[in-house]
């Protein structure tokens, strides 16, 4: 008899701890975050003018042309959040890591999520070469790519080092570049 009474306690248990850890728990956590933060519970979407979905200010993408501004590599292509779990004795890390050691750091390692849609500002002007030469653009056009760069900067703390937001700069380029 003490047996059931303590397997009838430990089901109520169980299934007070499922209902309150796996449905009232995450509705709150959603309803919270819909209710104060709703632009970026929802993705932080880029929105064109017809309605049409751009992209995330939050989730990094792959830009296969050229005159693009290139973000960090993603071991999952930008698919599904996944680091690539390559071990420092790897011999594809090493390879990556070898390829081109003119590159900054950060335009040949991923981040940990592999979804970063950031790099360093020098990281970006170490591709405005190929990005004026892409979109013949002129030498002396460098500056609009500084002006474009200094829009889509972004500081978040004393301990973090300037960044830049590799869609938010690909989006200004090729409004200013429509413009010519």
């Amino acid at each position: 008899m003490l047996y059931l009474k303590i397997l009838f306690q430990s089901v109520v248990g169980l299934l007070f701890l499922t209902l309150l850890t796996g449905i009232v728990y995450p509705l709150a956590v959603f309803g919270f975050a819909q209710a104060i933060f709703p632009y970026q519970s929802n993705g932080s979407l880029i929105i064109d003018r017809s309605g049409g979905v751009l992209g995330s200010q939050l989730i990094g993408r792959r830009y296969e042309s050229a005159g693009y501004l290139k973000g960090r590599p993603s071991a999952s292509e930008y698919a599904a959040g996944a680091a690539s779990n390559l071990g420092p004795m790897d011999r594809r890390l090493k390879d990556r890591e070898q390829s081109d050691d003119r590159q900054p750091v950060l335009l040949r390692f991923s981040s940990g999520s592999g979804l970063d849609p950031h790099i360093s500002g020098d990281a970006a002007r170490f591709q405005f070469d190929r990005i004026l030469s892409e979109r013949n653009m002129k030498e002396d056009q460098r500056a609009s790519l500084e002006q474009i760069l200094a829009k889509c900067g972004e500081t978040r703390s004393l301990f973090r080092a300037d960044k830049v937001n590799v869609f938010c700069f690909n989006r200004l380029l090729d409004e200013k570049t429509s413009d010519r």
